[in-house]
């Protein structure tokens, strides 16, 4: 699933030249979960990452999991997200002040609100951290198959 969102993805990469990497493990981790809410998440995750970063940069996308939950993490190297607001980014119609990258690509400010709820839904979660380095870092988990909750 997450590569599938990747290349589904690629092409707004490739629009605003900004390459996706994926780090996956090779053997599956199984979740139940909805598979096209979490392509829905995924492709918030992914254009948002795409939409604030700079040309010539790359999204990284790294899939993990433990024994109760598998995440889903997607960082940049764009200007970030100022601490001042951070506790706006998941507020419906926000879409924050990047004059940087003159807003290449227009949103509704609604998929960090929507990813948030679709991922609660599914016994997940989506949030936000800093990474070292710079840039921005949002991740997702969800409910392994089998994981007591």
């Amino acid at each position: 699933m997450v590569r599938l969102a990747c290349d589904s993805t690629r092409p707004l990469g490739t629009d605003l030249d900004v390459q996706i990497s994926v780090s996956s493990p090779t053997d599956p981790i199984p979740t139940l979960i909805d598979a096209d809410r979490v392509q829905q998440i995924l492709a918030n995750l992914l254009s948002n990452a795409i939409k604030f970063s700079p040309r010539g940069s790359s999204v990284e996308v790294r899939l993990t999991a433990n024994r109760k939950l598998a995440r889903v993490t997607v960082r940049d190297h764009g200007p970030g997200v100022p601490k001042a607001v951070r506790g706006q980014l998941f507020s419906r119609f926000w879409q924050g002040q990047q004059p940087a990258l003159d807003r290449r690509v227009r949103g509704s400010g609604l998929g960090l609100s929507i990813s948030r709820a679709l991922a609660s839904a599914l016994g997940g979660e989506v949030g936000y951290e800093e990474p070292a380095g710079g840039g921005a870092c949002f991740w997702v988990t969800f409910p392994r198959e089998g994981a007591a909750p």
